[in-house]
Parts: C-alpha cells; sequence; structure tokens
C-alpha cells in the first residue's frame, strides 16, 4: 500500500474563473465564526463547535495515515495549513469561486491553505457527507505538497489520488480504517456515463494518460476543437481519472506497475513508453477493456486497516477552539481571498481595506495589500512599504519585501547602466540572507535571491552556489512551478551539473507545457539530455555492434562494457539521433544530433553533452536561421552569432541563449552597428544623455515599450515611447 500514496502531485483546481460579485465582507463577518487550531492546521469556520473540532481531529488523524503511507512524516517545522471551512452554502457561494468548484488548494509561497466547500460535513467516523471528502481532497494536495521529493505526477494522477485518499473511513466500529470505498465516489460516477444514464462509457486511458488540461482532452487539443463543453469535460475528467486510478491500485500488481510508471516518466520517456513498459506491452485498447470490466462488475478493491494494538495507533491530538468577534472574521477571510487570483486585483484591495477599517493598522492585512499590485481606484487605501518599516523595524515578511524590492531595482539598474547597481545587490542579498538565518524555510527570500542570479547574467561562482542551493530550496517549498525550474536550471547549466539539469528539464515538460518545451527549442535541449541519459543506461539486449535499450531505443557501432564506446550512432525512440565518437557512453569530440522537431546541431560535445563549438540550424518555422559559436548544455553560451530568418545578424557575447555585451548588428538592409545588449536588450544613449532600453525586433526596429534612465537625476521609468530611437545604422 506504501506505492498508492508515494505518486502524488500537487494541483490546485481551476482558479481564474470570472468573478461576478463583490464580497459583502460585513455581512459574511456577522455571522459565527470560530477558529479551530491544532498541531498543523488553523481552521477559520462558520460551522458548529462540534463540526469545528471534529473537523481539526479528522485531519490529524489523516495526517497520520498518510504519513504512515509514505513512510516519513510529513515535515513539522513550516506554519499550520490555513483553512477556510465554509458549512453554509450560501457564505460558500457569496466567494464566488466559480461554476463547479467544491474546493482550492493554493501553495502561496507564503504558506499553504485551502477554501473547502464544508456544507454537510458530518461528525461521524463511519458516514461522511460530501463536505468531509472536499476537505480531504484538499487536504492530499497538501499532504503531496508538504512532502519533498523529486518526483513528478502528471494532472489526472494528482487529482485522483485525491480522490481516492479523501475515502478516508472509520469502519466497523472504529477498529479498522478503509480506502477506496467506491460507494463514497458515486457521484463522480455519472459524469462517466452517457447521457440518458443508462450506461457506463469507457475510459480512453490513451487519452486521460496525455491530457494536461482538465477542461480539454488530448484529443480534442490535438483535434483543433474549440466548442467543447468545457463543464462536463471537467466533471468527467474527474470521474475517469479516479475510475482509472482505482482499477490501477485494484491489486498490489497494478499497483507497483503503476509506481513503474511514475518511475518511466520521471526518467524522461514518453506516454506511450512508459505505459508498454510498466504495464508488460498491454495495448491502450485492452487496458479500456479491463478497466470498463472492473467499472461495471460486482465488485471493486478498497483497503482496510487494523485500528490499535497491532496496527495504526493515533496519538490524541490537543484543539482549542476560539470564537471569532466580526473584525478577526473579517481578517481571516479577506487574507485567505486576497491570495487568491480569481479576483481582480482592485476588487482584492478593497476586500483588505473593509477589513482594515475593522482592524486599523493591523500588519498582516497591510502585508497583504504589499503583496498585490498597486490599486487602479484611486478610492483605494495606499500603502507604503518603507512608511510601515519604520513602524515594524522587526518584521521578517517586511524584511523579506524589503530585500526582493531591491533585488528587482538592481535589475532594472543593472539593465540601464546604473552606478550603484553592485550596491544594491549587497544590500538587497545581506537582508534576506538575515532573514534566512532567523528562517531558513522562508520561500519568499530564497526565490529573490535565486531570480537574481538569472536575471543579472550572473557568472561568479560563490554567487551561483548560492542561486542554486536558492532555486532548489524555492522549489522544494513552494513547489515545481516553471519559474523555480528555470532559475534553478540556470545555474546548475553553469555549474555543470548535467544529471540536475536533465531532471529540471524533465520537470519542466510536464508543470509547464509551452511551445518552448514542447516544439521549440527546449525539446532541443531536452532530448539532447535524454539521449545522454539513454546511453548511459544498461540496455536490454547486446550484441558486438549494436545495444538496444527498455523502450525501443538503440544505438549501432563499436561497443565496450555495454556502452557505447568508439564510432557510433544513437537512434531515440522519441525520434531524436545522435552520431559520433563514443567515450564509456558519451559523446566526445565532433557529432551531430538532430532533434525530433528537426533542430540540428553540428558540432563538438563534451561529457555527453552539447558543449563547445558547434552550429545549429534551425526548422523553417522558427524566427532564427541558425546560431553558430560556443555552447555549454545546448545553450548558446559565449561568442556566438544568430542569423534571423528575417535576415537579421546578431554577433557577439551570450549569456545562456540571450545577448549580452557589445554585439555586431547586421540589418536585414545590410547596414551594420556596435550596440550594447543587456539580456537581449539594446542599452541606447540618446541626444540629451538618457539611456533607453528594449527589446530588438527581429524586424530589426526597437520596441517602443522600455526602460528610461536619466543619469543626472537618476531615475529610471517604464516609459512609451510614439516613436522609438533608431540604431546608428537605421537612415
Amino acid at each position: 500500500m506504501r506505492k498508492l500514496i508515494v505518486a502524488v502531485g500537487l494541483l490546485s483546481l481551476a482558479l481564474a474563473f470570472p468573478a461576478n460579485a463583490s464580497i459583502k465582507l460585513d455581512k459574511l463577518a456577522k455571522q459565527d465564526w470560530l477558529r479551530v487550531t491544532s498541531p498543523h492546521v488553523d481552521i477559520v469556520t462558520d460551522a458548529k463547535p462540534a463540526v469545528a473540532k471534529k473537523m481539526a481531529q479528522d485531519l490529524e488523524q489523516f495526517r497520520h495515515f498518510i504519513s504512515l503511507q509514505i513512510g516519513e512524516t510529513l515535515y513539522e517545522s513550516v506554519p499550520p495549513l490555513t483553512i477556510l471551512a465554509l458549512s453554509k452554502k450560501k457564505n460558500f457561494k457569496s466567494l464566488d469561486l466559480g461554476e463547479g468548484i467544491g474546493g482550492i488548494f493554493y501553495h502561496h509561497i507564503d504558506g499553504s491553505f485551502f477554501i473547502a466547500n464544508a456544507t454537510g460535513y458530518s461528525t461521524s467516523d463511519t458516514h461522511k457527507g460530501w463536505g468531509n471528502h472536499i476537505v480531504m481532497h484538499e487536504f492530499v494536495h497538501y499532504a503531496a505538497q508538504s512532502k519533498f521529493g523529486r518526483h513528478i505526477y502528471p494532472l489526472w494522477f494528482s487529482e485522483a489520488t485525491a480522490e481516492y485518499m479523501a475515502t478516508f473511513r472509520f469502519i466497523e466500529k472504529g477498529n479498522l480504517v478503509s480506502v477506496g470505498d467506491t460507494g463514497i465516489i458515486r457521484l463522480r460516477s455519472y459524469s462517466l456515463m452517457n447521457r440518458s444514464y443508462t450506461k457506463y462509457q469507457k475510459i480512453d486511458i490513451e487519452d486521460l494518460l496525455k491530457t494536461r488540461n482538465s477542461r480539454k482532452s488530448w484529443r480534442d487539443e490535438n483535434s483543433g476543437k474549440t466548442n467543447q463543453d468545457k463543464k462536463r469535460t471537467f466533471s468527467k475528467f474527474y470521474a475517469r481519472s479516479v475510475w482509472a486510478y482505482h482499477y490501477l491500485h485494484s491489486s498490489m500488481e497494478l499497483a507497483n506497475q503503476t509506481a513503474h510508471y511514475i518511475d518511466w516518466l520521471n526518467e524522461g520517456k514518453s506516454v506511450d513508453s512508459a505505459f508498454k513498459l510498466a504495464y508488460n506491452g498491454i495495448s491502450y485498447a485492452d487496458m479500456d477493456q479491463a478497466m470498463y470490466k472492473y467499472i461495471t462488475g460486482p465488485t471493486h478493491m478498497r483497503w482496510k486497516y487494523p485500528v490499535g494494538e497491532g496496527g495504526i495507533q493515533f496519538p490524541e491530538t490537543d484543539i482549542t477552539l476560539v470564537k471569532l468577534d466580526k473584525a478577526a472574521a473579517a481578517k481571516a477571510i479577506a487574507k485567505t481571498v486576497s491570495r487568491l487570483n480569481y479576483k481582480k486585483t482592485d476588487e482584492k484591495h478593497l476586500l483588505l481595506d473593509e477589513a482594515l477599517q475593522l482592524n486599523p493598522g493591523d500588519i498582516e492585512l497591510l502585508y497583504a495589500k504589499l503583496l498585490l499590485r498597486p490599486a487602479k481606484n484611486e478610492t483605494n487605501t495606499q500603502v507604503n512599504l518603507d512608511q510601515i518599516l519604520a513602524e515594524h523595524p522587526d518584521n521578517p515578511s517586511l524584511q523579506v519585501l524589503k530585500g526582493a524590492n531591491l533585488l528587482k531595482e538592481a535589475y532594472r539598474q543593472f539593465l540601464v547602466g546604473a552606478p550603484n547597481t553592485q550596491e544594491t545587490i549587497r544590500s538587497g542579498r545581506k537582508t534576506l540572507r538575515k532573514v534566512l538565518k532567523q528562517d531558513r524555510y522562508n520561500a519568499r527570500a530564497y526565490y529573490a535571491l535565486a531570480n537574481l542570479a538569472e536575471n543579472i547574467a550572473e557568472n561568479n561562482p560563490t554567487y551561483l552556489k548560492e542561486a542554486c542551493i536558492a532555486a532548489e530550496s524555492v522549489r522544494l517549498l513552494h513547489g515545481d512551478k516553471s519559474k523555480h525550474i528555470l532559475n534553478e536550471l540556470d545555474c546548475s547549466v553553469k555549474l555543470k551539473q548535467p544529471e540536475t539539469v536533465t531532471m529540471l528539464l524533465r520537470k519542466y515538460a510536464t508543470v509547464a507545457p509551452n511551445k518552448w518545451i514542447d516544439s521549440g527549442y527546449g525539446r532541443f535541449v531536452l532530448e539532447a539530455f535524454n539521449l545522454r541519459a539513454q546511453a548511459l543506461a544498461k540496455p536490454v539486449s547486446s550484441e558486438k555492434q549494436k545495444l538496444t535499450y527498455d523502450d525501443g531505443s538503440y544505438y549501432k557501432g563499436s561497443v565496450h562494457n555495454n556502452l557505447p564506446h568508439g564510432q557510433g550512432a544513437l537512434a531515440m525512440q522519441s525520434g531524436s539521433v545522435a552520431e559520433g565518437n563514443w567515450v564509456s557512453g558519451k559523446l566526445e569530440g565532433p557529432a551531430t544530433f538532430t532533434a525530433s522537431n528537426a533542430y540540428k546541431y553540428t558540432g563538438e560535445f563534451s561529457d555527453g553533452t552539447i558543449s563547445g563549438k558547434g552550429r545549429i540550424d534551425y526548422p523553417k518555422d522558427q524566427n532564427f536561421k541558425s546560431s553558430e559559436g560556443e555552447f555549454l548544455y545546448a545553450f548558446e553560451h559565449g561568442q556566438h552569432r544568430f542569423e534571423y530568418a528575417k535576415g537579421m545578424i546578431i554577433e557577439g557575447e551570450t549569456h545562456m541563449g540571450t545577448s549580452h555585451g557589445e554585439q555586431q548588428v547586421t540589418l536585414p538592409n545590410g547596414s551594420r552597428s556596435t550596440e550594447i545588449f543587456v539580456n537581449n536588450r539594446i542599452r541606447l544613449t540618446r541626444e540629451d544623455g538618457s539611456i533607453y532600453v528594449a527589446y530588438l525586433k527581429s524586424s530589426g526596429e526597437l520596441k517602443n515599450k522600455g526602460l528610461c534612465y536619466s543619469p543626472k537625476v537618476g531615475t529610471i521609468e517604464n516609459c512609451t515611447l510614439s516613436e522609438p530611437p533608431l540604431l546608428v545604422s537605421q537612415p
């Protein structure tokens, strides 16, 4: 059973739903509210005291059960999980979360919380309501996020695990605990039936495994359909997911195979390859048939565990209930809602302002306002970090914002070439390091430090190591967000850590599907590292001049000790191919690599990576025609020449694929000039001595939106010019 919960991932339910009405905070806060605290949860709820206390007790017991299943205690040194549980339907509806949403888990960089529709929450150990299920579901997401780990998990698996584990119940007078009772999830089953509710539909397991959006299936996405019934697709996605998960954990053999499937995905295998390897070559159609037979069959597997001596012993938990007055309730509601993305910024400011009227000068509400973008509505209360810091100089949250703002300003100074850039960086780093000495779990401080190195084109080994530690820390604390992964990837490449780079690229491909990683340059880089890993893996068969790997990839050429060694070519199952000289499984020296998306590299390899001098010829549908120069881990890094599809050429120093430093620019009309680039932007000095920094279009024209800097005054502003300045070579 341990495998059951190991492969759990975080997925917040969709947050970007349109808000149709403002929250009536005054009316909501007037009602009876309780704060329920226990060692690991902090619940604010409108439920009755007995229900509120039982909810905290249930979650502490559930937490203990999950810890036993994953074989380790969920970490203790972070703030308790914050929960806003609404047991009255009208109160939950007043939050206007969106149609079909029963709960939202959000792993904020300052801590975790969730909002749940706890309507009908039952105090019975055996007979639970849908409110119990929603609360448990969201808690599983928290438990998954709270567990340190390096695994990535597909969308369907994350939500299915939460649904499945939320069936946790005490049965047989409390002597057993069960998980997997299909009677509890029967409401989900209706979405899997045909429209007349007379027959179950098949799961379509291939589509489910490849779906990355709960409101649009893989087949629909690939067909280009736009007029989908998203509500039905959304509900059906959950039904398909939980039933697939249920079948795949109906025996120890299937559970182990599913764990292997997740492992194969984490090793860079495609869905097709991982499925074939994990489930012994079964076809999708045969798996669908087996699942359909299971779903429509008379019995469904559920797991049972003894409680008490010789079984699970649940510890006693101290639970405290406090009645909240109107001000405290308003504060709790406003703080939680302000962290969600479904309300516009001005609405959040208004909500916090209303709470501040009841809680004048409250530091937590002021901090919540500081986290938001400035309000457009001038009637909103404006807050100033420096003024608040003057009153609360030792507040760590405010100190982190100060340090982060200093580093943001340092980046702007860096772009325009301001003389005080390094001084600002030192001040920001010092502030953040001081906070981390007091609180080593402060994700926001780590994020600011990691973001700096990626933005400033940092090469100092000491700072790079600090940035990598910071990037990994924030990723583990705040989850596998795309920005965290890219920050860690940047410094890991420059520190030459191939295994870490491979792991991060695979994570990024799963958590942040986009054109860059699916079909663009990122796919080229990912496949280059997957190929390196494959060449070092153990083959399933070995011949004198051929090695065959578990997913069908194969190598032809000289072999030594079951590794490519000498001249040869490796053809990957993904479609990428590399040919050259191999040394103990690693390409060395001149070689070629062609990715499945037609990016072709010709040049030097080192330690099995695209590093050294070489050239990439791009597919015809890209902005670039070719790039030639120095590479580091498949990224353009060093002296480089970019030729654009529209004819422009840029030659000069490159930092992780971005032009940085003095560059020779040749425009499509043939005219040439020398320009200063900073992180892919051009920095121009205008006739009045001011500085303008902006991106260069592939056509050779500067964008009219950028940064304006006056060295005399020292101000840096975002600006929009009616006529952007011309390059020296432009007429």
